[in-house]
């Protein structure tokens, strides 16, 4: 039954890298757009011997904890505030909103006119992507509070 279990799980995979194959070699797709599965594994051998595809994962990794935890520090006081203080959210609540329908990828241009193809335009879409997901959750956490615990706070001494 174990057997089985694992056949089922990798036999989409089997057939979809035979796909793979298949398109490459059958000269249907251009080889330069499509290597076969051989070519990128020997590539990617490559890539960890020589010891760059852990520097670039780790270039990635630095760039992406960077640009959400900037993202979610910001958000969070600001989806608080949003959430908390009713003339806040409305004056705030229509920027929020415009903003957060632009997929990042739209800004991706705009973002290298401004700041080019360095870290910090890479650091910044990581920053947009996050800060106004973050911000939602959060005001929207916030404002749904129970008033009843609001009430039960202020019994034990809290203050607004």
């Amino acid at each position: 039954m174990r057997l089985r279990q694992i056949g089922l799980l990798l036999l989409p995979w089997c057939l979809l890298i035979l796909g793979w194959h298949l398109m490459a070699t059958s000269g249907w797709v251009n080889e330069a757009l499509m290597p076969t599965p051989a070519h990128v594994a020997s590539k990617f051998i490559e890539l960890l011997i020589g010891g760059r595809l852990g520097m670039d994962i780790l270039k990635s990794t630095q760039r992406v904890v960077l640009g959400v935890s900037l993202g979610i520090a910001l958000a969070v006081p600001l989806g608080f505030l949003i959430g908390w203080y009713k003339d806040a959210r409305t004056f705030l609540d229509p920027l929020i909103n415009f903003f957060r329908a632009l997929p990042p990828i739209a800004l991706i241009p705009l973002v290298i006119v401004y700041f080019g193809i360095d870290e910090p335009a890479k650091v910044i879409i990581l920053f947009y992507a996050s800060f106004f997901a973050g911000v939602i959750v959060m005001y929207e956490g916030v404002s749904q509070i129970s008033p009843i615990y609001i009430k039960v706070a202020k019994t034990l001494g809290a203050t607004e």
